[in-house]
């Protein structure tokens, strides 16, 4: 119960941080916020309230206006189709953040590449990217990428000065089939990406991810498709 004082219900919290609680109950829109520190108060104060976060909302589709010429959008947005053995890169939209926070495609390959097939899926600060990479090696010239290198089983990471490395090797398992489920989730409030491969559930692949981020895909194969599905929310399964 809270304190009375004066006939006046008292509340003892941050007065910054309780305004943004109001106009979130009050207009069902999650907040944007400048800081990290503002963000992680306001998930405080959702908690100390008993306040459960947002469900998602929103259905994703393929970027038509971010899509590099060798791939095809159909279905009103829902599946791009590949018919070329080069790089191709396609981001989607909206950006990931707590009310948009996974999505999930079925992977298609009818023909693989001569010499080696690739999946790329992950997270890219759209601001600072160029149009002219989208037929380039997933993000390799844009800073703030984060994305998993599915066949290779790596983590790749580009910071802010735009220099890529590697921070794991052996994540997921092995990617050999025509058909294949791949999801990403990220976690707001705890700043976090983790992948999927049909349903089986991975370690966590990155930390202190920011939200609002643009997913993407680059697919290296010479046939094939991917198609985004309306599933909101990851199976419950874990990888042993």
């Amino acid at each position: 119960m809270l304190p009375i004082q004066d006939k006046s219900v008292f509340i003892d919290r941050d007065f910054k941080t309780f305004q943004y609680l109001i106009n979130y109950l009050k207009t069902n829109n999650f907040p944007v916020f400048k800081t990290y520190a503002a963000e992680k108060s306001f998930f405080q104060e959702l908690h100390y309230w008993g306040i459960p976060l947002p469900s998602p909302i929103t259905r994703f589709k393929f970027d038509k206006n971010w899509c590099a010429e060798n791939i095809k959008i159909e279905n009103g947005g829902r599946i791009i189709k590949k018919q070329s053995p080069h790089h191709g890169l396609v981001f989607i939209t909206p950006t990931m953040n707590v009310t948009n926070s996974y999505i999930e495609f079925i992977v298609t390959m009818n023909i693989p590449c001569k010499n080696k097939s690739h999946l790329y899926v992950g997270l890219v600060d759209q601001s600072k990217y160029k149009k002219q990479y989208l037929h380039s090696n997933f993000c390799k010239e844009s800073p703030s990428v984060y994305y998993w290198d599915v066949w290779n089983k790596q983590l790749i990471k580009t910071d802010e000065t735009g220099t890529q490395y590697t921070t794991k090797n052996g994540y997921g398992c092995d990617y050999e089939d025509y058909e294949t489920k791949i999801a990403m989730e990220y976690d707001q409030e705890n700043r976090t990406i983790r992948f999927y491969k049909n349903d089986i559930k991975f370690d966590i692949a990155f930390h202190n991810v920011p939200p609002n981020l643009t997913p993407a895909l680059d697919v290296l194969f010479e046939s094939g498709s991917v198609e985004i599905t309306s599933t909101l929310k990851p199976e419950e399964k874990l990888y042993l």
